[in-house]
């Protein structure tokens, strides 16, 4: 059985731009409700830390994660969300879903 591709991680904003970034990946989910292989784009702020935003990711392979990327509208996206992170993101924790409510 094929697992589904998982990542979750966080990025953090510079300090009072936590709602601008997590405004910016919730567009880059409207985005990627077309895009083919993506399951669940999930972005969340930590309930402790206001510029700490989560995102979850699930995708029917690392393959269409990969591609989505390459998106004109995921890099422009991209982009205008760099300057506002506090830091290079270190990457997040890739994972093999193995299902659940939803899947």
């Amino acid at each position: 059985m094929e697992h589904i591709f998982g990542l979750h991680g966080s990025l953090k904003a510079i300090e009072g731009k936590g709602s601008h970034l997590a405004g910016l990946l919730l567009k880059a989910s409207e985005v990627l409700a077309s895009v083919e292989g993506c399951r669940l784009y999930m972005i969340s702020i930590d309930a402790h830390d206001e510029d700490l935003i989560w995102v979850t990711e699930a995708w029917d392979s690392k393959e269409n994660h990969a591609a989505s990327l390459q998106d004109e509208r995921i890099r422009s996206i991209i982009g205008e969300a760099m300057p506002l992170l506090d830091g290079m993101p270190k990457g997040g924790k890739s994972l093999k879903v193995l299902g659940g409510l939803g899947f």
